[in-house]
């Protein structure tokens, strides 16, 4: 089975197939290390594992909360990983459905109020997250427009955001 969109719809299929003989192998664990640093322009560096390997991401605060603003901040973070998730939810389900993507891109925005990370009021902090996608793709308007809905609701990033997700803080 050759890849489609990128996506390499064998190992799909084997998982799959793993799958449906076993739920328990449809759970995964994603886990990172980081630590705070106490001097010069990153304030934090953190090392995502993965399968083939790792990469090492740096932080910095922007100006206005305290930082260089010469790294990403949090949020830069976040952003990247709900888009790069949803595109991805994207082109699985155009790949599922055999539908060729000649082009997928998004933007991803959100807008934020610091009043409550700044400890001046309680309002919330993210108003809304809004993607803007793009796609040229082998289908018609009305297909492209139903894998962009199955992907809203299957899209793990975007689960999160919808759904309330326990968050546990432990001291070590």
């Amino acid at each position: 089975m050759p890849k489609l969109n990128n996506i390499e719809m064998e190992k799909v299929s084997e998982t799959l197939e793993s799958i449906s003989r076993d739920s328990s192998m449809a759970k995964r664990v994603t886990k990172i290390e980081g630590a705070w640093v106490f001097e010069g322009d990153v304030q934090f560096i953190g090392e995502l594992r993965f399968e083939a390997g790792s990469v090492r991401l740096e932080m910095s605060l922007p100006t206005f909360l305290g930082g260089s603003g010469r790294r990403p901040g949090p949020i830069h973070y976040c952003l990247y990983g709900l888009a790069s998730c949803f595109a991805s939810t994207i082109a699985s389900i155009a790949a599922e459905k055999n539908v060729t993507l000649r082009s997928l891109k998004l933007e991803a925005e959100c807008h934020l109020d610091f009043s409550k990370p700044l400890g001046v009021a309680d309002k919330p902090i993210l108003d809304a997250v809004k993607f803007l996608v793009k796609i040229d793709a082998e289908a018609d308007d009305e297909r492209v427009k139903q894998i962009l809905v199955e992907a809203e609701k299957r899209c793990p990033a975007v689960y999160a955001l919808t759904n309330s997700v326990p968050v546990q803080v432990l001291l070590k």
